[in-house]
């Protein structure tokens, strides 16, 4: 998890926000669909005008969760979206968007994982 903290860091002071880009970041609440699992969700998006029309914005995600029964779940998430805007307006804010996804989702068992308590002496 520090790894992916500090690609999420590294990108967001490696990309440069000029009059035709900008970046977001943020933390999200996420819920893995399963249960009671719900966590946390780190994003990063980075939207590029390619003309007053039409945006791309490539994202990366990450996220844990895990429930009270020892069940948990991580998952990295990147996203290509070009945005196009239907009304061709300047100040448009409806924006529809198509493109790939690719998630990679991991199952952990917590009580997999014995942890041993010394004996008192």
């Amino acid at each position: 998890m520090k790894g992916i903290v500090t690609l999420l860091v590294l990108l967001s002071t490696v990309l440069s926000v000029s009059a035709q880009s900008s970046f977001k970041a943020g933390i999200n609440t996420v819920f893995f669909g399963t249960g009671d699992l719900r966590g946390a969700e780190l994003y990063n998006e980075y939207n590029h005008s390619l003309s007053p029309f039409v945006t791309l914005a490539p994202s990366l995600h990450a996220g844990y969760g895990a429930s009270r029964s020892g069940n948990a779940k991580g998952s990295i998430a990147t996203d290509v979206t070009f945005f196009f805007s239907p009304m061709r307006f300047q100040q448009s804010k409806v924006r529809l968007g198509v493109g790939p996804s690719l998630r990679f989702l991991t199952d952990q068992r917590l009580s997999a994982f014995p942890v041993e308590q010394p004996s008192p002496r």
